[in-house]
């Protein structure tokens, strides 16, 4: 899995899709899909984490209340050493032989390794240097008469109560807990399923899309054709060619799925085909293509999408997916939301499509679901699930944060580096829309960030609502995130904005200049690793969400 720099000059390599070992991903690799020597650095730095302790890089909890939760190596480290004791953390299969400095010093490397912005991790020659250190510490110094100059309450050993460098809260911003799966983290898939929606045969379906002759599509599981039944219908076959290895159990979840949701903002099931080797949903069709089209200009030339447009597909989608945690028995995560899985129809109505991700909690009271491995688009992908590999209701809310930031902006999850950021190097790296949103709404300035297509046709109250909203959406910490409930709530409220207020007479209540507003200079980060916040620094800039109670399925 080696990448190599194609020359002397270069600092990353762009990589299309991510690879390495869960627990062990540098977080800035997974948000930017920029490899870097740091990303190295920062799995070293979790090897070294493992090499002091003899902890795993993701640990099972296995007690009550807060130790019940799975936990990365470096949220577990950091959490004991701000209490100032360093054999809280030592494996305790050495039975204390070790110079207790050069442990110190050791976990106070492995946690700089380990820093989730690329540019303060050391390099590895410092970390060569610093090994040696260790070393020379190791030898030099009788354990009998050990003088600990690394306790808590030193004032110049390597840890303090603020170890390495973070405070307590910044750790668990950046760290931030999942809560332990209570389901077995394997995914049952009944290959038996009796459903309910009409059954086809492999030539029925030959007859409805003329022999598969319109191709509208392609997916992981799969083509996808347009076709027509016998009544005029026009519908969608997602098609599992016959040859392909892949696909069946994508095919039976998202089958068993469509069976049992309902509602206005999901794509339909019409039917389905398991003949022999042939494997297909007969789906709604959705004339327009999906979101992803519009945003991005691919959609046969039609005109851009207004803001009215956008934020009404953002509160259709946004209901769709309250639906799948609310309104579902048992609740749906749907792991995969990003704009190519919301499609519209003649009117630009939204539904959510592509279930073959999706999981279900093994019953209404779990919250979590674990897994053996993460999936999803990078870009899109919660860093708490990247983290822990465990799935939760907010990971879907993290990855709509993102749709919403896409639907304000217009630009792609993932930003290509070109240069721009005032002709700094630092413009030549890929950035997340997230880190890109939140540097322009520093300044104060929210046309720096709306999509210039829209031509200035929108209200501005109501723009800057959304990009509130979808920043909320997409914070580092899960708990810090509303839930699709209160989010559908908040856009409703932007559509008011958008309706009601005249643009010739704007107020802008959000303005940097306004006292009373929601926004001010501060109120965003400046800083390129958004992640390195307290939680008293994310309520000030994002603030909180109110909570909304109402009927779910609409």
């Amino acid at each position: 899995m080696s990448k190599e720099f194609s020359g002397t000059n270069n600092t990353h390599v762009s990589t299309n899709h991510l690879v390495g070992t869960y627990g062990y991903i540098d977080p800035e690799y997974h948000m930017t899909m920029k490899l870097t020597e740091k990303s190295d650095v920062y799995s070293f730095g979790v090897v070294l984490l493992q090499i002091v302790t003899g902890q795993p890089a993701i640990i099972q909890g296995s007690g009550p209340e807060s130790e019940s939760m799975n936990m990365n190596i470096i949220q577990w480290v950091r959490q004991r050493l701000t209490k100032g004791n360093i054999e809280s953390v030592v494996d305790a299969r050495m039975q204390g032989e070790y110079d207790i400095n050069s442990v110190w010093k050791a976990a106070d490397v492995a946690l700089k390794c380990t820093a989730q912005s690329g540019i303060q991790r050391p390099t590895m020659t410092e970390v060569v240097i610093q090994l040696k250190e260790c070393m020379e510490l190791e030898a030099a110094t009788e354990r009998n008469y050990n003088t600990n100059y690394n306790s808590g309450n030193s004032s110049n050993g390597y840890t303090n109560e603020n170890v390495s460098l973070n405070s307590k809260q910044k750790m668990e911003q950046n760290f931030g807990r999942v809560p332990m799966e209570y389901s077995t983290g394997t995914s049952t898939v009944n290959t038996s399923i009796q459903l309910e929606n009409r059954q086809f045969t492999y030539k029925d379906l030959e007859m409805i899309t003329n022999n598969f002759q319109r191709e509208i599509g392609r997916g992981g599981f799969g083509i996808v054709y347009s076709g027509f039944m016998i009544d005029g219908t026009q519908v969608a076959v997602k098609l599992r060619p016959q040859t392909s290895t892949q696909g069946v159990k994508e095919f039976m979840v998202e089958a068993q799925h469509l069976t049992r949701i309902h509602h206005k903002s999901l794509v339909s099931l019409i039917g389905y085909c398991k003949d022999e080797n042939s494997l297909a949903l007969v789906l709604e069709y959705m004339s327009e293509g999906s979101l992803h089209d519009h945003l991005r200009g691919r959609a046969g030339g039609t005109r851009p999408l207004t803001w009215r447009d956008r934020i009404r597909i953002a509160l259709e989608s946004a209901q769709g997916l309250e639906y799948l945690h609310k309104g579902c028995n048992p609740p749906l995560i749907h792991r995969d939301v990003k704009p190519n899985n919301i499609l519209l129809n003649t009117k630009l109505e939204a539904k959510i499509a592509d279930f073959g991700m999706s999981r279900a909690f093994g019953n209404t009271n779990n919250t979590h679901v674990s897994t053996n491995h993460v999936v999803g688009t990078p870009g899109y992908v919660d860093p708490e699930y990247h983290m822990t590999m465990q799935l939760t209701a907010k990971s879907d809310v993290f990855s709509f944060g993102v749709v919403l930031l896409q639907i304000v902006t217009g630009q792609p999850a993932i930003i290509q580096g070109s240069g721009h950021e005032n002709g700094s190097g630092s413009g030549s790296m890929n950035m997340n829309i997230i880190q890109w949103v939140r540097q322009r709404l520093a300044r104060g300035n929210i046309e720096s960030v709306v999509d210039a297509r829209m031509q200035g046709e929108y209200d501005i109250n109501s723009i800057w609502k959304a990009a509130d909203l979808a920043l909320k959406c997409t914070a580092q910490n899960a708990a810090q995130r509303p839930t699709m409930t209160e989010v559908v709530v908040q856009l409703k409220e932007c559509i008011e904005l958008e309706a009601a207020t005249g643009r010739n007479n704007n107020t802008n209540f959000y303005s940097v200049n306004n006292s009373n507003g929601y926004t001010n200079e501060n109120y965003y980060m400046e800083q390129s690793d958004v992640s390195q916040n307290s939680t008293q620094e994310i309520e000030q800039m994002v603030g909180r969400v109110p909570t909304a109670s109402g009927p779910v399925a609409r």
